[in-house]
């Protein structure tokens, strides 16, 4: 009942959000809605200002409310409400109130100009960053973000901005690449058809920007402009997505394993932070696990669940980090896994006790 509860209020938050956003575009944008220009028309723009920069913002910190609802994910938002009024109402309508618009556009410029300056200290750091990946014993996905973060930092936006970097690796640097198999390795998609699901989705993007790019290029070119650039963008996004999930399978090291699912998850699990595996139990959907599994159109269980000792740090979309206590993992080879798992376990408990 509670979950059906939180979706039906999600539903109709964001059924809210929907109508603020075409409200006020058929608002300044429809013809048969002429708005005459007077001292009241400020009123209604400000209004309108009000909407996109106010509450929309906050509607979307409620329907993401798992990410935490602060000051710091508002004052983004309320920056891009603000920028997005410039799309929503035109220059005449503005007058004494396009000074708020440009505080929107000064925020993602001061942005800007941090990431140009993150940038150029990735540069002068990356012969020592490549040093470092090269020498790492882990996979790139995992070993680039390790070394950028010992050379350069972690801040918030170095996290977006090397998760674009390893976006474009993989749609653009990894075709040469080749999946090898190893004994300490297991992939988890073969057995599914999420790599087909990502490429219907991409023709499906490709063939719907074609044909309603070129209908909303007559009625607003700037608009039609910013939609082809964010089709393309989750065109490529999907693309290095892909490799990702091909190229990144779960892996066992020295001290523990890694495991991935695309550009979205990963985590580290030392195999000391290991308190409990489960083999074939049914999940129990829970916001502390972590899942790895390659779904189809039904959902499929996980081959094992594993408990930590103490919630462990995940990697998430963005660069976003995350705690868990569990991971659900599913694998195309199951009965190995499991044998490598505990062989793993007890070397490492052996090797462990001597020292």
């Amino acid at each position: 009942m509670v979950a059906k509860r939180l979706s039906r209020n999600q539903v109709i938050l964001f059924t809210f959000l929907v109508l603020i956003l075409l409200s006020n575009f058929a608002l300044y944008r429809t013809p048969s809605i002429p708005i005459s220009i007077n001292d009241e028309t400020q009123w209604v723009v400000l209004g309108s200002l009000i909407d996109l920069a106010i509450i929309a913002p906050i509607i979307i910190l409620f329907l993401t409310r798992h990410k935490g609802i602060t000051l710091k994910r508002f004052i983004p938002l309320m920056a891009i409400g603000l920028i997005a009024s410039n799309f929503f109402i035109p220059k005449m309508y503005f007058q004494h109130l396009q000074i708020i618009a440009y505080i929107g556009i000064a925020y993602e410029i001061i942005l800007f100009g941090m990431e140009l300056f993150l940038v150029v200290l990735l540069i002068r750091h990356i012969s020592a960053i490549r040093r470092d990946t090269k020498n790492s014993d882990y996979p790139w996905l995992f070993a680039f973000p390790a070394a950028v973060k010992k050379r350069v930092g972690d801040h918030v936006l170095i996290r977006i901005l090397i998760s674009e970097m390893i976006m474009l690796v993989y749609a653009f640097g990894s075709w040469r690449n080749k999946q090898v198999a190893e004994s300490n390795s297991f992939t988890l998609h073969k057995n599914s058809s999420v790599i087909a699901f990502y490429a219907m989705l991409i023709h499906a993007i490709v063939f719907e920007s074609i044909g309603f790019h070129w209908f909303l290029h007559e009625k607003s070119f700037l608009l039609s402009i910013v939609l082809l650039i964010l089709n393309i963008y989750t065109v490529v996004y999907f693309i290095g997505e892909i490799q990702a999930i091909r190229l990144n399978p779960l892996r066992f090291h020295k001290d523990g394993l890694s495991v991935s699912l695309g550009l979205t998850k990963k985590i580290f699990i030392p195999y000391v932070d290991i308190k409990q595996h489960q083999w074939g139990k049914a999940l129990i959907p829970s916001k502390e696990t972590l899942e790895f599994i390659a779904n189809d159109l039904e959902k499929q269980p996980p081959h094992v669940i594993l408990t930590f000792y103490k919630p462990l740090e995940a990697t998430m979309f963005m660069g976003m980090k995350k705690e868990f206590t569990h991971v659900a993992i599913r694998v195309d080879e199951p009965e190995r896994l499991k044998s490598k798992f505990e062989e793993q376990m007890v070397k490492w408990s052996v090797e462990n006790h001597h020292e």
